[in-house]
C-alpha cells in the first residue's frame, strides 16, 4: 500500500506542476475549443495572458471612433444614386461568417469586438483594386455579415482621382470631382460610401436595413 501512495505521488505531483506552469496556455487553448479561433473570446484571453492579439490587426484605431468616423462629415458628403446593385465582393448580405471564411479561407488580418452584448468581427485580405493595393475587410454583427470595407493604407500614394472616377464609373456615376466624401446609394439595400482623411481612405459597403450596424456607424 505504501509503495502504491509513493507510485501516485511521483505520478501526480509533476503533473500539477505541469499543469501550474502551462495554466495560461491550457486555459487559451479551452477557450478556443469551446468558442472557436475566430471569436471575441479567444482573443481577448489571448490578450490577457499575451498583451497582443494572436492575429494582425486590420485596424488599431478606437472601434467607435472608427465606425462613426464618416458620420462627421455627413454635411459634406455627396450623394449619388445608382441604378445598379451595389455588393462589396459580390457577396451578398447575411452570409454568415463561417460561410465567408470558408469562401476566401485565413485571413491576412483579424479584430474582435463585445459591443453591447452583440460580437463584432472584422477580417481581411491583401488584394488589388483598380491597380491599387488594398484590404478588402468583411464585417460581421453576431453571426451575420452587414458590412464590408476597401482600406487604403497610403492614400498620399495613391491617385486618390482617377481611382475615385473608376469607382464611381463602375456604378454608373458621372464623375463631378467630388473626391471625398461621397456615397453611391444603389437599387437594393447596400450603399457605398468613400472617405479619405488626408492619410488612408476606405470605401464602405454597408446594409442600410440593418439596424443593429446603423446603430454603430450612426
Amino acid at each position: 500500500m505504501e509503495f502504491l501512495l509513493i507510485s501516485i505521488l511521483l505520478i501526480a505531483v509533476p503533473v500539477s506542476v505541469i499543469l501550474l506552469i502551462f495554466q495560461k496556455q491550457i486555459r487559451i487553448a479551452l477557450v478556443r475549443l469551446k468558442y472557436g479561433r475566430y471569436s471575441y473570446r479567444y482573443v481577448n484571453q489571448f490578450k490577457k495572458y499575451a498583451n497582443k492579439s494572436p492575429f494582425p490587426y486590420c485596424f488599431k484605431d478606437e472601434i467607435f471612433s472608427y465606425l462613426r468616423l464618416t458620420s462627421y462629415k455627413k454635411a459634406e458628403t455627396v450623394i449619388y444614386d445608382s441604378e445598379k446593385i451595389i455588393l462589396f465582393e459580390d457577396v451578398p448580405t447575411r452570409l454568415t461568417f463561417d460561410a465567408i471564411l470558408r469562401q476566401y479561407g485565413k485571413p491576412d488580418c483579424f479584430n474582435a469586438y463585445q459591443i453591447q452584448n452583440k460580437e463584432l468581427r472584422s477580417w481581411g485580405y491583401y488584394k488589388k483594386l483598380f491597380g491599387v493595393e488594398v484590404q478588402a475587410v468583411f464585417f460581421t454583427l453576431n453571426e451575420n455579415y452587414v458590412m464590408g470595407e476597401y482600406i487604403i493604407e497610403n492614400s498620399t500614394a495613391v491617385d486618390i482621382d482617377k481611382f475615385t472616377a473608376a469607382l464611381k464609373t463602375k456604378y454608373g456615376i458621372v464623375d463631378t470631382g467630388q473626391s471625398s466624401p461621397f456615397k453611391i446609394k444603389g437599387t437594393e439595400t447596400t450603399s457605398l460610401l468613400f472617405y479619405d482623411n488626408g492619410f488612408s481612405a476606405l470605401v464602405r459597403y454597408y446594409n442600410m436595413t440593418d439596424n443593429g450596424l446603423m446603430e454603430l456607424i450612426g
